[in-house]
C-alpha cells in the first residue's frame, strides 16, 4: 500500500492513512476482495500484539494477504 500511495502522492504514515488509501483503491476498483484481504492483513497486524487467532485462522488470513499483495502489485 505504501508503494501505491507513494506513486500517487498520498499520505501513508499512519493507520488512518492506510484505511483512507484502501477506501480510495476500493472506490477505483470496486473490488470487494481487496477490502476483505485488507481486513485480513489488519487482523494479522492486531494479532501480532494480542495473539488471539489460532494457527488455522492465521493460515487462512495469510492466503488473503498474499492475494492482496498480488492485486496491489498490478494496481497502477
Amino acid at each position: 500500500m505504501k508503494s501505491v500511495a507513494e506513486r500517487r502522492g498520498w499520505k501513508h504514515i499512519s493507520h488512518a492513512h492506510f484505511y483512507n488509501i484502501m477506501a480510495q483503491i476500493e472506490a477505483e476498483t470496486q473490488s470487494a476482495s481487496l477490502r476483505r484481504d485488507f481486513g485480513s492483513a489488519a487482523e494479522l497486524h492486531t494479532n501480532f500484539y494480542e495473539n488471539w487467532l489460532d494457527e488455522d485462522q492465521i493460515r487462512r488470513r495469510v492466503v488473503d494477504v498474499r492475494h492482496f499483495i498480488e492485486q496491489l502489485d498490478q494496481f497502477d
